[in-house]
């Protein structure tokens, strides 16, 4: 067997290794962002509850203290919204960043893999060209067949990203609207019992 076939091969071998260790590097350093930003978001809904519990408590008026529930649901919803938002911000850089040593290492293969090809065809045997050949074409397909793959979760991911948007902002609305419609019909009710 040729030496610089093993070499080559090696040599793949060494940066597949690479890739992953740089891929496992990735995944790690997502999950100690995805904590940090659970520990922050915890940190400030207990500050915020602790706030909207005493600014309710303080409220004699039932009028006051229902606007404030209603202050503090829109509120809570809008921020809930706006973590959901960071956390899906986080996760595409890190799907895009995944995505792109994927590529480059199966770039890089593909073409350590062409040369290879190239360098058997030159001391191969007569005959042979077929085999090489059929190789090549395997090779090139694979490449077509990853690109559309690529493509296909890129379309995916946008789909998905556009649908959460939608939803987050769905649900804002319709909290502000139910609280608007709450806050509308509170008066008619105290007038109700009042009369």
């Amino acid at each position: 067997m040729n030496t610089q076939f093993i070499e080559q091969l090696a040599n793949n071998q060494r940066k597949i290794s690479e890739a992953w260790l740089a891929i496992a590097n990735q995944n790690f350093a997502l999950g100690e962002k995805l904590t940090n930003i659970t520990l922050e978001m915890l940190r400030g809904n207990m500050e915020r509850f602790a706030q909207q519990s005493q600014a309710l408590v303080t409220q004699k008026d039932p009028q006051a203290a229902w606007q404030e529930v209603q202050k503090f649901v829109t509120s809570n919803v809008e921020e809930l919204v706006n973590q959901q938002r960071q956390v899906a911000e986080l996760l595409k850089q890190h799907r895009n960043e995944l995505s792109k040593v994927a590529e480059e290492q199966i770039n890089a293969i593909n073409k350590e893999i062409a040369e290879l090809l190239d360098n058997l065809a030159k001391s191969a045997p007569a005959g042979s060209e077929v085999a090489i050949n059929a190789a090549k074409s395997a090779l090139a397909a694979t490449s077509a067949a990853y690109e559309n793959i690529q493509k296909a979760f890129q379309q995916v991911n946008e789909i998905v990203e556009a649908n959460l948007s939608a939803a987050a902002n769905a649900a804002t609305k319709a909290v502000s609207a139910a609280a608007q419609t709450a806050q509308k019909a509170q008066p008619a009710a105290g007038a109700k019992k009042s009369a």
